[in-house]
């Protein structure tokens, strides 16, 4: 991964996607829209006990807190559909409400 971020955005080649692994069988797909704009998506049915959650929760965490931005979990296309959200400058987890 280049160590500057705006490097991504630079091609002229449409990469698609990059894949990684959370752990066995839970998996997040990485969309870069731009500079301001990230998105992970990954299959709700993967998250099939709580070592999957805890997997997709410290992904989320370490995403916002590198970033230092507050990460939003939504459904696919639905921005306003918060399912939970984390805040790095509050190092909290909250549930849609």
């Amino acid at each position: 991964m280049p160590r500057d971020v705006r490097a991504l955005f630079s091609r002229t080649v449409a990469t698609g996607f990059w894949r990684i692994t959370l752990r066995e069988g839970l998996q997040a797909h990485c969309h870069f829209f731009g500079p301001e704009e990230i998105e992970f998506d990954l299959d709700p049915r993967d998250v099939m006990d709580q070592a999957s959650l805890d997997s997709v929760c410290e992904f989320v965490r370490t995403v916002a807190e590198a970033a230092d931005k507050p990460a939003v979990v939504c459904l696919e296309s639905l921005p306003d559909a918060v399912i939970m959200r984390y805040d790095p400058a509050r190092k909290d987890f909250a549930g849609h409400s």
